[in-house]
């Protein structure tokens, strides 16, 4: 990890080099901005004054570098804001790789107790797995990522394309960071997007009225023809002043319905730009992987195409200078040309518009995932069986643990059973041993890299029961809100669906004889499905299930230990039933008793 804590300081720091040389650049071409301003008018004033062709040669020639002053300017301010943004970047990772990733987008909107793992599993919200690798730029790519970890792949070639994918993502360190540089310069706001592609999907209101699509050429051609006769009689003049009202009238007739096209076109225009960036990054990088190639591919038609668009949205915001407005909708009827303009190019592309920003948002999630195996050398891709329903691990921890203080861990399950029996003292670390299960067959299941030295599992869903809320708004107890969700385990699994299942101290909610039975009669339910399963419990009783069913049940545990008054965990799993307790001690300890 010093390794990439080094690597991710000397390229923030190499970053912060080039964003202070072009601040200094942008300083120098300020002055030299404002001196051509200043020189060209009194070259002007020389000009008019001696009529001498010199000086309207200067003044051409300086008006020339203003202009070139000017785009100069504008590249190494869009330049700064890039490498303010890559240096963000690096000194960001830098943090995340020291556990400070508390800043971060948590994702706490897709936080929802009633999905069969991620609440759990803390795959959202304060200090989640999301919190940690996301590295999205955008409002749908971020939606994108928060999908990729609740809906596992279904077939093992998704899952290793993923994963070859991910590999090659892995190692394009400067495109991905390229990427996210270009996407952070605008922020969205996702309802405003959703939004867009809403009125996307809308029939158009201008383009079918035949009547305006010949008005906005023929108005325009007869004011311009008036305009010239005028030089040989002004009583065309008169008349083209005339046409000219007309021309605004017929404008203003429609304003209500291009007041609200412009609303929805001219505030997105922003995020579309960065859009057309992010596009162009991905175009010009070179994929070897036949998914990526096939996304790079399928996004050439769309720079022309969103060009095209901003162009035409850059000539309809015209309109929001009062004077320009009033001048091209009264000689070119403008507005009404915008909105045709914007209504054609929406017909026909909007069967595209989606699929083009859907590429983007693709690569923005996977990017997030490519990042966290960059930043995880450790990490392996795991094994996918079709063959065999165990689960194999070997030298398993949690992603969120720094390896310096994480205590892997070796499990297989399904070898000899379906179900383990997991017993242990308070804070032994049985928790979040589950978590560790639950979050390393999650990753392995949408193709990411998992913590672990060895790991394989077949396809599977997975279900747990944790961390259970009870709700006011439809009256439930905590003790109905489990009985709900194991019931939707056991009705999952008649539907012949092969599980993992991860409980966390089941039934809490009764009392202990009637616990102790409730959960026998659940294991051994459990056992006569396609699932495989681990239940984590104080009932030290439920220990001598193994015993009963030697080939369906086993037991392992995590031990206290106390010695010379002080009490120690090793956090290593064992086989068998836990021994030693240590509520007793802490309370004693503690001086509670």
């Amino acid at each position: 990890m010093t390794d990439l804590l080094d690597f991710f300081q000397k390229r923030a720091d190499g970053f912060l080099q080039e964003w202070t040389e072009a601040k200094q650049r942008i300083n120098l071409v300020s002055t030299l901005r404002l001196l051509a301003v200043l020189a060209i008018l009194p070259l002007i004033y020389f000009f008019v004054t001696t009529q001498n062709v010199l000086w309207l040669v200067l003044t051409i020639l300086m008006i020339i570098a203003f202009i070139a002053l000017v785009t100069w300017h504008q590249n190494l301010f869009e330049r700064k804001i890039f490498l303010e943004n890559i240096k963000t970047i690096n000194e960001e990772e830098v943090n995340a790789l020291k556990q400070k990733f508390e800043h971060f987008v948590s994702g706490q909107e897709f936080v929802n107790p009633a999905h069969s793992y991620t609440y759990d599993m803390d795959i959202f919200g304060q200090n989640s797995i999301f919190q940690y690798l996301n590295r999205t730029c955008t409002a749908s790519g971020k939606v994108r990522l928060a999908d990729m970890l609740s809906t596992p792949l279904k077939t093992k070639e998704s899952i290793l394309e993923r994963q070859a994918i991910l590999q090659e993502l892995a190692e394009k360190l400067e495109f991905r960071q390229k990427f996210q540089a270009m996407g952070l310069n605008v922020k969205e706001d996702p309802k405003e997007n959703q939004q867009l592609f809403r009125w996307f999907k809308e029939p158009p209101q201008f383009l079918n009225n035949g009547l305006l699509k010949v008005l906005i050429y023929v108005l325009p051609l007869a004011l311009l023809a008036l305009t010239i006769l005028s030089f040989w009689d002004l009583k065309f003049g008169n008349l083209a002043i005339l046409l000219g009202f007309i021309n605004l009238g017929v404008v203003g007739f429609f304003t209500k319905k291009i007041n609200h096209i412009h609303q929805k076109v001219s505030t997105k225009n922003g995020v579309l730009g960065k859009y057309l960036r992010l596009l162009k990054v991905i175009q010009e990088e070179s994929f070897q992987h036949p998914h990526l190639q096939h996304q790079q591919s399928s996004v050439q038609a769309s720079l022309k195409a969103i060009e095209k668009f901003q162009k035409i949205v850059n000539r309809f915001d015209q309109r929001l200078n009062i004077l320009v407005a009033v001048f091209l909708n009264a000689f070119i009827l403008n507005d009404l040309r915008s909105v045709i303009a914007i209504e054609d190019w929406k017909v026909k592309n909007q069967e595209n518009i989606e699929q083009w920003l859907a590429v983007i948002f693709e690569i923005d999630a996977l990017n997030s995932l490519a990042n966290f195996a960059f930043c995880h050398p450790h990490f392996i891709y795991p094994t996918i069986e079709t063959t065999q329903k165990q689960i194999r691990m070997q030298g398993v921890g949690h992603p969120l643990i720094p390896p310096s203080v994480c205590v892997a861990n070796d499990l297989t399950i399904g070898d000899n059973e379906k179900m383990i029996i997991l017993t242990g003292a308070n804070m032994s670390g049985k928790s979040t041993f589950l978590r560790t299960l639950g979050v390393n067959t999650i990753l392995a299941l949408i193709g990411a890299p998992v913590y672990a030295k060895e790991f394989s599992t077949p396809i599977l869903d997975i279900m747990t029961s944790m961390r259970l809320t009870d709700s006011l708004k439809e009256r439930a107890s905590y003790f109905y809100a489990e009985l709900k969700r194991l019931q939707s385990i056991v009705q999952t699994l008649e539907e012949g669906k092969q599980l993992l299942i991860i409980l966390d101290e089941i039934l809490k909610g009764t009392n202990s004889e009637d616990k102790l039975s409730g959960s026998i009669a659940l294991i051994k339910r459990f056992t006569d499905y396609n699932c495989l399963g681990i239940i984590a419990t104080h009932d030290l009783e439920l220990g001598k299930l193994e015993e009963q069913y030697p080939n369906k049940i086993s037991n392992h545990c995590f031990e206290s230990i106390i010695e010379n008054d002080e009490l120690f965990f090793d956090y290593t799993l064992q086989a068998g039933v836990a021994k030693n307790k240590n509520a007793t001690f802490l309370m004693e300890t503690m001086e509670i008793i």
